[in-house]
């Protein structure tokens, strides 16, 4: 019959793992480790401790010797037994770790020894060992020792932790969880400051001193309240060689360490420690053995060389391009990269290779005033009708194709203060047209400025054709179709979004001109908007102009591209 799993208090010391309990078996029988008598009764062992599981003791005890002995000689097993329940976000080592003074005073292994915060004995004032698995084989040890036969191991006292001691004042376990939490995060923030990538900590593979510190520096630098100000001029500091990039690039990262530091609720103000030394250790001193996310590390890599690296997904947040734009800039060979992936978040950039390349960009010869736009305000509609959004912009801006002046980061959006040439931007379209592969029905409504069903109107007309390769539903149109219909027709539902007028008052102006009617004009069952259209060819000069007079609806600005650039290539 399997044994009955009871659940102790947080801090119980009979709070005692499964492990713990095939241990002492092991021990009854003189076996000095729980993996020689699985071993011996020909059940596989788990890698670590916390991967003993309740199948296992019943596997175990459903030898009836072992369960005859058991149940004669150590009857309390059935009472300290426990199968915690499992926390996600609280991390467990994969070492094992006891208290040899416990173990000596007849404790079974604990299952919350095995929790990375849980570096140090309560009872006892001494740090777990994590270097001998004979947990139960030196039972014969002397009063003033306490080491073990196998492996000559001696523990020596140590002051708890101040860490430690913070989490063994809350009485409401879930609010001991929160904040050993809290202090991992903050851990994981610290241990690589200055950096673009986030950093995970391989806290399973840690030894008990490498945990202890780590976590001891965390909680007394968060403490602290000049925290977050010496960081955040730390951070600043180190990235003023790419501030051109703007305050994206300089301050990336910096509001997730806000976060944390804003929640922290223990003072820490009397410990004498500088901040600046901690950080500064962990920035220089970095060790690709304490990090579970490192594949852009080299081997070679100083701290510095590691703090400039970012992913793709950080230079396109950065650059505010998305991952088609990206991609486009790193084949183009208009940005440099370190390291080449099929994948977007895969890419390994040097952010000052970034902002060197970002400098020699923008040096366009265009003299004098031109006519040009500003991006800022724009709607989305009228970008839909250009098969654009800002983030395209930003990519044409970057590779040179669009001329324009960008600005960086005039707020949240790399764009939003971004003037175009809007002769280019006309161009932009074109290339975005003729590089396009079949459309959606959405994109083409949102192209023309109408609704869906008023394009299943143009193709039932033969005005439009569907995909050729479609053979169920039909959702794409043919490109080669919409290139056609502009060629021959121009639809003033489309120019009524980039005129900034509504369709009616444009139809009237055209008729008032040269008493011209449109040559298609309809509107589907239940379908509020009617379709406009002319035939270029019908249409005279004079009501051409009427007609297609684009990127009015565009904030018309009149600025000196090559003077705006100038001044932006100089302030970089």
């Amino acid at each position: 019959m399997p044994y009955v799993l009871i659940t102790m208090s947080m801090h119980s010391m009979n709070n005692s793992s499964i492990y713990g309990a095939i241990a002492r078996i092991a021990d009854f029988y003189g076996m000095s480790s729980a993996v020689e008598l699985l071993r011996r009764l020909n059940i596989p062992a788990p890698k670590t401790p916390m991967d003993y599981s309740s199948e296992l003791i019943d596997a175990v005890m459903s030898n009836a010797t072992i369960c005859h002995d058991a149940k004669r000689f150590m009857p309390w097993l059935t009472n300290t037994m426990v199968c915690e329940e499992r926390y996600p976000a609280i991390a467990y080592s994969k070492k094992f770790r006891a208290c040899k003074h416990c173990l000596r005073e007849g404790i079974l292994h604990q299952e919350y020894w095995q929790k990375i915060h849980y570096t140090h004995c309560l009872t006892h004032s001494v740090p777990l060992t994590d270097s001998c698995v004979h947990i139960y084989a030196d039972n014969d040890w002397e009063e003033d020792e306490i080491g073990c036969k196998q492996c000559v191991y001696d523990v020596e006292s140590a002051p708890t932790p101040h860490y430690l001691r913070h989490w063994d004042s809350f009485t409401d376990k879930a609010q001991a969880d929160a904040f050993v939490q809290q202090l991992l995060n903050i851990a994981e923030l610290m241990i690589r400051p200055f950096d673009f990538f986030d950093a995970q900590i391989a806290w399973d593979k840690l030894s008990i001193s490498e945990t202890t510190s780590i976590l001891e520096n965390a909680f007394i630098l968060a403490g602290k309240p000049e925290a977050t100000a010496v960081w955040t001029k730390l951070v600043t500091d180190h990235r003023a060689s790419v501030a051109s990039l703007g305050n994206t690039a300089l301050m990336y990262g910096l509001d997730k360490v806000k976060s944390a530091l804003r929640r922290v609720s223990w003072d820490t103000s009397d410990t004498d420690i500088n901040i600046a030394t901690i950080l500064n250790h962990y920035h220089t001193q970095h060790d690709k053995g304490l990090l579970r996310t490192r594949y852009h590390i080299g081997d070679e890599d100083s701290g510095d060389a590691v703090s400039f690296k970012a992913s793709g997904a950080v230079i396109g947040t950065i650059l505010d391009v998305d991952s088609r734009g990206l991609t486009e800039l790193v084949n183009n060979r208009v940005l440099p990269v370190r390291k080449t992936s099929a994948r977007f978040d895969k890419l390994i950039f040097d952010v000052r290779d970034v902002a060197s390349a970002v400098r020699d960009i923008f040096v366009f010869p265009l003299p004098g005033h031109v006519q040009a736009v500003s991006v800022a305000g724009t709607s989305q509609k009228v970008l839909d009708t250009l098969l654009l959004d800002t983030k395209r912009i930003t990519t044409a801006l970057i590779s040179g194709r669009l001329k324009g002046y960008w600005a960086i980061n005039s707020t949240e959006s790399l764009i939003n203060r971004s003037t175009v040439s809007a002769s280019s931007l006309a161009e932009l379209f074109e290339h975005e047209l003729e590089n396009s592969d079949h459309l959606s029905i959405v994109v083409t409504a949102k192209l023309l400025g109408i609704q869906t069903t008023g394009v299943k109107g143009l193709v039932q007309r033969q005005l439009l054709r569907w995909a050729p390769w479609q053979r169920t539903c039909a959702q794409v149109v043919d490109i080669e179709s919409i290139r056609t219909f502009f060629e021959n027709y121009i639809c003033i539902n489309r120019e009524a979004i980039l005129k900034g007028k509504n369709v009616t008052a444009i139809v009237d102006d055209i008729f008032n001109c040269c008493g011209k009617s449109p040559d298609v004009r309809f509107n589907e069952f239940r379908d509020p908007t009617t379709v406009v259209l002319y035939k270029k060819a019908s249409l005279a000069p004079c009501c051409s102009v009427l007609a297609t007079n684009q990127l009015e609806a565009l904030k018309k600005v009149g600025v000196d591209l090559s003077k705006k650039v100038k001044r932006f290539a100089n302030a970089a």
